[in-house]
């Protein structure tokens, strides 16, 4: 069984909750996810053993920092709502909801511990946020993992870097790099490219992304889902009005919920 040495404990998802192998496929990319919820390690785990479930995740990291893992690394989970994805990605469930998918200190440096593990021993080289370290939002359209842990990525690579021992000039992170090109301390072109070196693609990149227009606000299905099964709509015309354009896919999300008995806010999830 191939699985981290951080791991506390093994709960093993059901067999109809995850593929054996990857289909041919190489492991390319760390994903990142939260649970929605304010559960142990051992607890999200329990979720993946329900027959029917039909999702599943490599690890959990706990509100407590426990780790525990769930699906063997060689064999691909059912996480990213993205079969390609999901072939490629070793993937990592986290802990610790507010309401505002925030994650505490203690569970965000134990995912980095486990983040770091496997990046060097799955010789992933430099992580990049949007590249080999990745987040469950951007393979559907989710509000997973939330807007705290997207805003964290470029630090958790940043840290996972660092313990690996990669990545780093003179001590400076990515974002120290690219506030100072947006500033101009390495001027344009040919003489950036010189200045940075082997960093020029990363930190040009995350200068781009800080650059880039703010994306339109797109409709979050999920919340809609979640609050339709709480009852925030009604029912009949009165949920159709509410929902307008939405209301086909939000019904049949509702609908699948139930048939699977994932009704509770926290382990409501898009099919």
């Amino acid at each position: 069984m191939s699985k981290s040495s951080l791991v506390q404990l093994v709960v093993p998802a059901d067999e109809g909750n995850y593929t054996k192998g990857r289909s041919g496929r190489n492991i390319e990319a760390i994903t990142i996810h939260h649970m929605a919820g304010r559960l142990t390690s051992e607890q999200c785990g329990r979720i993946f053993q329900t027959k029917g479930r039909y999702g599943s995740s490599h690890y959990g990291v706990g509100y407590d920092g426990s780790i525990a893992n769930y699906v063997d690394e060689e064999d691909t989970a059912w996480t990213n709502s993205n079969w390609d994805s999901n072939c490629k990605s070793i993937t990592i469930e986290t802990s610790d909801n507010d309401n505002s998918w925030y994650i505490n200190d203690t569970t965000l440096n134990a995912l980095i511990k486990l983040v770091a593990d496997i990046a060097k021993r799955r010789e992933l080289g430099t992580l990049v946020p949007g590249k080999n370290l990745t987040w469950h939002s951007m393979f559907a359209d989710t509000t997973c993992p939330g807007d705290y842990l997207r805003n964290k990525m470029q630090y958790i690579a940043d840290e996972v870097n660092k313990i690996n021992g990669l990545g780093l000039t003179e001590e400076k992170t990515t974002e120290e790099l690219a506030r100072e090109v947006i500033e101009g301390k390495y001027g344009n072109g040919e003489d950036r490219k010189s200045a940075l070196g082997d960093r020029y693609a990363e930190v040009q990149a995350r200068v781009n992304e800080i650059l880039a227009p703010a994306p339109e606000q797109s409709v979050d299905i999920l919340d809609l889902v979640r609050k339709t099964i709480r009852g925030d709509f009604g029912n009949g015309e009165d949920r159709r009005n509410s929902l307008g354009s939405n209301y086909e896919e939000v019904q049949r999300q509702v609908n699948l919920n139930f048939q699977n008995g994932t009704i509770n806010w926290g382990n409501v999830r898009l099919y």
